[in-house]
């Protein structure tokens, strides 16, 4: 009878809904088949999400099932850090504000981390425009908190020092978006464990050096309001930033500029060649028309001329020798 009740009891597990399935016991889920064959499981379902979870986990049950692992590991729902997650040249990348909530959650400091404004952040808060270095000179967030062993630290973070910005919110809200890095640098220098081998999008940097101005990320920056209470006392009401259009790529000069005339002889004379063989080649190549001279020649040619005398040079002899 005994036996009979265990197989009984293995049986309800197995049928056991997908929200109970999933163990938190992340050795369980990695290294047992049962366990692993649970998180798959709900990394199907997840990945059959539309509007539950952004566009490049949609269809794709491995990127879900780390985020599964991940949040697990957070003590967080799968779905909520799914939103928080942006792709950054192929990088899966977490919003500031989820790394943040994480940090607070993980039990490393007594209370709640305090932050100190460092300079006149008026000059620049609140302006929706574009700001050059002059004016981030000396501004900064200071970061003050007690460990969970009692030992209080703090770390200042420069606005200047922020070279990667891949959100819109560097424009709108940069002192926020510093807080957070101002954070995430603390983490990593007093409490690397907490954070260890997650970035956020500002940390992944596509250029790999120079500041990267402002880009629009494939989501929009801020959805999951479930978060808010984690980072902040009083939760602030996020107005969704208005998409950035991409600059337009540059394009040549359909009319470019034409060159005086004094520059286009001087060229010629340069490239030693004479008035009468160099009409002669154009006339050939049908540059200019019967009773014209080079300097009736298109403004693109004679750029052309001016540019690079020598290889016109090199392009009439040629012309000469065979005729």
């Amino acid at each position: 009878m005994a036996e009979k009740q265990t197989s009984t009891e293995l049986a309800v597990v197995e049928d056991a809904p997908l929200t109970e399935a999933v163990s938190t016991d992340i050795d369980s889920m990695m290294l047992t088949d049962t366990g692993f064959n649970q998180v798959m499981r709900m990394a199907d379902v997840m990945a059959k999400g539309v509007s539950t979870i952004p566009k490049h986990l949609q269809g794709n049950p491995s990127d879900c099932a780390a985020i599964i692992i991940q949040a697990r590991l957070w003590d967080m729902s799968p779905y909520a850090v799914a939103q928080k997650t942006h792709l950054v040249n192929g990088t899966l990348g977490y919003e500031a504000q989820l790394i943040h909530a994480v940090i607070l959650k993980s039990g490393v400091f007594q209370g709640r981390p305090h932050f100190v404004d460092v300079g006149n952040w008026e000059s620049i808060e609140g302006k929706q425009t574009k700001y050059g270095d002059a004016a981030e000179k000396g501004l900064g967030i200071k970061v003050i908190a007690t460990l969970s062993d009692g030992t209080t630290c703090e770390h200042t973070c420069f606005l200047s020092t922020c070279k990667v910005r891949n959100s819109p919110n560097w424009t709108t809200k940069p002192k926020v978006q510093c807080s957070y890095q101002a954070i995430k640098e603390f983490a990593r220098l007093h409490t690397p464990d907490v954070i260890l081998g997650v970035y956020s999008n500002d940390e992944l940097d596509p250029q790999a050096s120079g500041r990267i101005q402002i880009t629009e990320i494939n989501e929009a920056s801020s959805r999951t309001d479930a978060l808010e209470s984690l980072i902040c006392d009083k939760p602030e009401v996020t107005v969704e930033p208005e998409s950035i259009p991409p600059a337009p790529e540059p394009t040549e000069d359909p009319k470019p500029k034409k060159p005086t005339k004094s520059a286009v002889i001087a060229a010629v004379g340069k490239a030693g060649l004479s008035d009468q063989i160099l009409n002669d080649y154009l006339l050939d190549k049908g540059k200019i028309k019967e009773g014209q001279g080079y300097i009736d020649a298109s403004p693109d040619l004679l750029r052309r001329i001016v540019d690079n005398p020598k290889g016109v040079a090199d392009a009439v002899k040629a012309w000469a020798e065979e005729a």
